[in-house]
């Protein structure tokens, strides 16, 4: 499937670029001294879109793509194809759209053209050399007469979605989120999963060293994402020498390690003075076709049952898709926020006064930020890595910082 699109996107690459070559050729055949230009272009046009297409295919195959290699380097060359082609798109949309007008007009179309095609390619630069190692503080207030008063002004710090195997100057990266995430003096901080892309060796000493460093009073807690479960193997696998199972299951342990604690279907409580807090995490949900329920052993009930419907609860969760499947079980009776990652986003954001929008719609109903239900509360936060392509528009790495209140009257 991935093969077949980025194939679609090349040959709309290469109709685009015959369509500029065909265009820079009529402008020139008056000129012979410019000719050149179009001989010039058609070479950059087809060195370009082949070797992007050839080496994208092949960078998502072993051994390019493996748990001991650099898996940055097939998304850089899909970020390189997107500029390469999305500005272009942006710019032949409108020179179509020049000729259904007056040579005036029409002028001045193809000109807004270029102008679209330009914004597009700094927008697309600015995402993966800025956006992506500039962390957003996103600061959240949630109300509650439940929450009890030992807990009021309660600070609980999230992150989610590192994605280890995609990033670039990984140590570099971490010790910034990790001096962000400790500047904050959070109670507690919790990650709502996908440390790794796919493989539990991207978790290497030197990312143990720095991700141990994270600082709260109550400690630190995690699920397991999609891609911490070895899922994404496929023909993989024997070459590994791990199961997704004991993928899965080293993830845990060198969590473990760092002085985390994943939570597995469980739940525990966190105290102070005489009161306390509940919280409990739940794995990656069995959606098919990749996830099935031997492999995510995914149990809300279980996750839930030991905490008190009267008390304030809080569930980690990957994806908010499980605050859509638990709404008619009993366990959502027992939670009072949810935290979840997961949607990145999609890493491409507009946000125009307060409308706000993302690709990411089509695919979620709850895609960014706080919801609502009943007095219940989820949180879906934008993540701090990347898949895909290492690049985010309009969406900064998040880290969100959530003060608890207690609003009785």
């Amino acid at each position: 499937m991935r093969i077949l699109l980025i194939a679609a996107l090349s040959i709309c690459a290469l109709i685009i670029d015959h369509t500029l070559y065909l265009n820079i050729a009529k402008r020139t055949k008056s000129i012979p001294k410019k000719r050149w230009i179009k001989l010039l272009y058609a070479g950059y046009a087809l060195t370009t879109d082949i070797f992007i297409f050839a080496f994208i295919f092949i960078g998502y195959r072993w051994p390019f793509y493996g748990p001991h290699s650099i898996s940055p380097f097939p998304l850089w060359l899909a970020w390189f194809f997107f500029l390469n082609t999305i500005p272009k798109c942006a710019y032949f949309l409108l020179h179509l759209l020049s000729k259904c007008m007056g040579k005036n007009i029409g002028r001045w179309t193809r000109r807004l053209g270029i102008a679209l095609a330009l914004c597009t390619a700094f927008m697309i630069l600015k995402g993966a050399l800025y956006n992506i190692h500039h962390f957003e503080i996103k600061e959240i207030t949630i109300e509650s007469s439940k929450i009890p008063h030992a807990f009021d002004g309660y600070r609980i710090a999230l992150f989610s979605d590192v994605h280890l195997g995609n990033l670039s100057q990984q140590e570099s990266f971490l010790n910034r989120c990790v001096t962000q995430l400790n500047r904050l003096n959070a109670n507690i901080v919790l990650f709502t999963g996908d440390l790794v892309n796919m493989y539990a060796h991207e978790i290497t000493p030197a990312v143990q060293i720095i991700l141990s460093q994270l600082q709260a009073p109550d400690g630190v807690y995690s699920v397991l994402g999609n891609h911490d479960m070895g899922a994404y193997f496929g023909r993989r696998a024997n070459k590994i020498g791990l199961t997704p199972w004991e993928n899965t299951q080293e993830v845990i342990a060198r969590q473990h390690q760092m002085g985390w604690r994943v939570l597995q279907n469980e739940s525990v409580h966190i105290y102070k003075g005489g009161d306390s807090i509940g919280l409990c995490g739940v794995p990656y949900p069995p959606i098919p076709p990749l996830f099935s329920p031997s492999l995510t052993h995914f149990d809300p009930l279980l996750a839930t049952r030991l905490l008190e419907p009267s008390g304030y609860n809080i569930m980690l969760c990957h994806t908010p898709k499980v605050w859509e499947m638990i709404q008619d079980s009993p366990a959502f009776t027992r939670v009072d926020l949810a935290v979840s990652g997961h949607t990145h986003a999609m890493q491409m954001k507009v946000s125009i006064g307060s409308l706000i929008w993302s690709p990411a719609k089509w695919m979620y109903r709850y895609w960014s930020g706080l919801y609502e239900q009943s007095g219940r509360y989820l949180y879906v936060n934008e993540g701090i890595g990347y898949v895909l392509y290492p690049m985010r528009i309009s969406c900064k790495p998040e880290i969100t910082l959530f003060t608890l209140v207690n609003n009785t009257p």
